[in-house]
């Protein structure tokens, strides 16, 4: 524990931009000393966070972990990749290879004409600088329901189910 009598020095800029030794509290010296780090990893689960409105905490906590852990495998990929002097992908470059590779080619129906090695060595940036979605992925689903207007409104076979009956006359 700290004794909050005890005074330290620290350097702080004024108004002016010039650089002063202000007296503080030790605890609060220790505190600007030691927190850096996680100021840092507040400011990059924040940054792309998938954490959601929610009435249930546990779900809140849920995104909170996959946010963290996401995080964390993003710091030990650029200290990794510092360490073996290679260059390394931007943090949304990062989440969203991580994204491809934890999801791959899964969808809850089967894609027609995808193949998994498509697209791949491909550049990933437009000259705006942000990642693209593959074109392999992006058209995988072009032509497979696109909406043609009929004269008697009929059950879609994409968005109807059995207990939900879709009717349109766009089909």
């Amino acid at each position: 524990m700290h004794n909050p009598s005890k005074q330290r020095s620290v350097l702080r800029t004024n108004k002016c931009g010039e650089r002063e030794s202000v007296n503080s509290p030790e605890s609060i010296a220790d505190y600007n000393t030691f927190m850096s780090g996680v100021d840092k990893f507040d400011q990059l689960m924040s940054t792309y966070s998938i954490a959601q409105k929610s009435r249930r905490w546990w779900l809140k906590l849920f995104y909170y972990f996959i946010d963290m852990a996401e995080v964390s495998s993003y710091v030990m990929y650029k200290d990794s990749a510092k360490k073996q002097r290679r260059r390394y992908l931007c943090h949304l470059e990062f989440r969203s290879q991580l994204v491809n590779e934890m999801i791959g080619n899964f969808c809850s129906r089967k894609r027609k004409g995808y193949s998994p090695g498509a697209g791949v060595g491909r550049k990933t940036h437009q000259p705006g600088g942000y990642p693209t979605v593959q074109n392999a992925i992006r058209l995988s689903n072009v032509g497979d329901h696109m909406p043609k207007q009929q004269e008697k409104y009929r059950r879609c076979a994409h968005c109807s189910t059995k207990a939900k009956e879709k009717r349109s006359n766009m089909i």
